[in-house]
């Protein structure tokens, strides 16, 4: 799957419009728009990584390209929305899919992906090295002469290898989640768009305490078992949430997660 790193934190936008930030509402249906920060006149360290993994004559090209990237990434609904780029029938898109919905070659395509990831602009979840090798693309660059020994490029390197193993961390919460709104879906069965909502918040409340090392994922399953015993109460939404908050204290911790900020 190839994801745009730090979806939510960069690109996703609030119900009311607003850059959205945890515990905002999201707007469930695909985006309208996509934020993209204004750098203006200033050169930004990203910008600088993609133009020395991309060269001078592809710059460009490439940040076009992700632009494309971020538009298909915010074409999906809650929960899918999370930077994972799909195709038009909601699977994670393939090297042939993008190049079929951009009207790129291939060849054009892995020259982007590789340059946007080497930039940590983007990742391939199961392995960046996936894409196929072409020659004159693959291997050494061609425009930049970078020795072993050049610590700025050590440096470089150690934060392109942090930002992927975080942005795979995220990748891997973030299909863990989906699995979760499915299964809380499939066993409370919402019937209203208020419910839904609801329902949406804990999963946004849950990532958040997770990123944070507030609380395990394993907590996802905890919640699952009170859904599957709150289904047989006479409204089990109303008896879902209050066992939540008995047992883990959800709207406690919703409501000084709201005091903080």
């Amino acid at each position: 799957m190839y994801i745009i790193t730090e979806w939510i934190e960069r690109y996703e936008v609030s119900k009311k419009g607003a850059p959205a930030v945890d515990g905002d509402d999201l707007r469930v249906g695909p985006l309208a728009y996509i934020r993209s920060a204004v750098h203006g006149r200033q050169t930004s360290l990203g910008w600088r990584k993609l133009k020395k993994f991309s060269g001078k004559s592809n710059l460009y090209r490439n940040f076009g390209i992700f632009q494309k990237f971020l538009e298909i990434a915010g074409d999906i609904k809650i929960p899918l929305r999370n930077g994972t780029l799909y195709n038009e029938q909601d699977k994670p898109a393939t090297l042939e899919d993008l190049c079929f919905m951009l009207d790129l070659p291939k060849r054009t395509l892995v020259s982007a992906l590789q340059a946007l990831i080497k930039s940590g602009w983007m990742f391939d979840s199961e392995n960046s090295q996936n894409l196929p090798k072409i020659p004159g693309i693959s291997g050494t660059l061609q425009e930049h002469n970078i020795t072993q020994h050049n610590t700025n490029q050590l440096k470089s390197t150690q934060e392109q290898k942090h930002s992927m193993v975080m942005g795979k961390a995220r990748a891997s919460l973030s299909m863990n989640l989906l699995r979760f709104a499915e299964d809380l879906d499939k066993s409370l069965k919402p019937n209203s768009k208020s419910q839904r909502q609801a329902l949406l918040n804990l999963i946004q409340w849950l990532r958040f305490q997770v990123e944070q090392n507030l609380l395990n994922e394993s907590v996802c399953q905890k919640i699952l078992v009170i859904a599957k015993d709150s289904k047989s109460g006479r409204v089990p939404m109303a008896v879902f949430f209050s066992r939540l908050d008995k047992e883990i204290g959800y709207r406690a911790s919703v409501a000084n997660q709201k005091a903080k900020e």
